[in-house]
């Protein structure tokens, strides 16, 4: 009888042990997802665009470098004249550090961003006539 008592508490321990291990391997996974979570945005709550599985051109990896390290934490933008001969009047705008990551993370852009590459394409055109005449 006394031996079935002791059987019985080791085996209501170990339940317990069994029990206190399930708790803590789920803390240790809620632990991690937070700390993923927490990984995903920076100080402020902001997401942090994550492009190491996005291929994109190194001019395009160093232009988001200088996002993250220089104008979000300056708060920064850049601003761009947009020649007469894109939309038919000179014109300035400019582009915030959000427009830029959303346009590498391959996101929806605005008509900002759009403009600017326009402007982009046309000089590149341009160059490339004046060097083929």
């Amino acid at each position: 009888m006394k031996r079935r008592r002791e059987k019985k508490k080791d085996e209501e321990k170990k339940e317990e042990k069994k029990d206190e291990d399930k708790k803590e391997d789920k803390n240790d996974e809620e632990k991690k997802e937070e700390k993923q979570d927490e990984e995903k945005h920076d100080e402020e709550g902001n997401e942090v665009v994550d492009y190491s599985n996005v291929e994109v051109p190194s001019s395009l990896q160093s232009l988001c470098r200088y996002v993250e390290t220089t104008l979000k934490p300056q708060g920064k933008i850049m601003t761009f004249n947009i020649e007469k001969e894109v939309f038919g009047a000179d014109r300035s705008t400019f582009v915030l550090h959000e427009d830029i990551t959303q346009f590498a993370g391959m996101e929806e852009i605005g008509a900002t961003v759009a403009a600017v590459y326009m402007r982009f394409v046309l000089i590149k055109y341009l160059i490339h006539t004046q060097i083929c005449v």
